[in-house]
């Protein structure tokens, strides 16, 4: 292989993450606190993929609950793609750090995102499922992070839809809630993410943030060549909590197919206790009426 063509060896494909920031009145309730500590967590995390220097890594970040839209977000109300899914450099990086440097940061970004709004959900995860469609990559690992307040976002059951189809195509799904952590989950986020965190400061976030990195970023990979141009790459991940061996699946030993198992349950004492005891199948019999018993008898042409 020469050098041109060895710039395709480790290449299995990209890692694409989406951020996905809340914008809406209740990130606001309290002052900009839990909104600039939702972009500051963003902007550390597009520090790390820049500083990397890995050009299969992707992002993108999406404003949600705005009063504003944009083309790059479908046109869809309520939502605006800050960033486009690609390649980030540290241009937005000083983008994001303009943002936290300002003292009212709602004012600096009216302009660009407008009033806060309120969004549907379900199209938030369609959103997200269409960026990565129409990425024009080939994507072997994706993930969305969402920031936002411990809140009922949605009574809709249309989301169950858009959820159980992003985690059929192996995304990964990461919800980070900026509330205090005595405060229970809304069920909402545990269809989204069994793992929701709760943060309230930017420390604790952080720490959210690099436990679960560890599942879905890998930490680096492994090459195989096997001639004649068969190449790919593994992946390797931290384990960071013991792993049980999976349950073993049985297979039919010549069609390697998959055995179906159907278990009937049967009562212990149905029949056998009858049948050893006359007295009972006498008072049984009788219960019967006279021509449904001289019925049963003589079916079949048998006494």
């Amino acid at each position: 292989m020469d050098d041109a063509d060895g710039n395709l060896l480790y290449d299995g494909g990209k890692r694409c993450t989406i951020f996905v920031v809340d914008f809406g009145e209740h990130m606001f309730t309290n002052g900009q606190q839990a909104f600039r500590t939702a972009l500051e967590a963003v902007r550390n995390q597009i520090s790390y993929m820049c500083c990397s220097g890995d050009l299969n890594e992707m992002a993108g970040v999406i404003f949600i609950n705005t009063s504003n839209t944009n083309k790059e977000a479908e046109n869809i109300d309520c939502m605006y793609v800050h960033r486009s899914l690609g390649t980030l450099d540290a241009e937005y990086v000083k983008e994001l750090d303009s943002l936290l440097k300002a003292d009212d940061m709602v004012a600096k970004l009216a302009p660009t995102l407008g009033e806060s709004g309120t969004c549907n959900w379900a199209e938030v995860l369609f959103l997200c499922q269409r960026l990565f469609t129409y990425s024009g990559s080939v994507i072997r690992k994706k993930a969305i992070m969402f920031f936002t307040l411990n809140h009922d976002p949605i009574a809709s059951d249309e989301k169950i839809c858009y959820v159980e189809d992003l985690r059929a195509k192996d995304t990964q799904l990461a919800v980070f809630l900026l509330d205090n952590l005595d405060e229970p989950t809304d069920p909402f986020w545990a269809e989204l993410d069994p793992y929701a965190s709760q943060s309230s400061s930017i420390d604790q976030l952080q720490t959210e943030i690099k436990r679960k990195n560890y599942s879905l970023r890998a930490t680096t990979s492994i090459p195989f060549n096997l001639g004649n141009g068969l190449e790919f790459a593994v992946g390797v991940y931290y384990l960071i909590k013991e792993q049980s061996k999976p349950t073993a699946v049985p297979l039919d030993s010549e069609t390697n197919e998959r055995l179906e198992y159907r278990t009937h349950y049967v009562a212990e004492n149905n029949g056998t206790a009858k049948a050893d005891t006359p007295a009972e199948t006498k008072e049984e019999e009788s219960e019967h009426f006279e021509g449904e018993v001289k019925f049963s008898r003589n079916v079949g042409g048998l006494v």
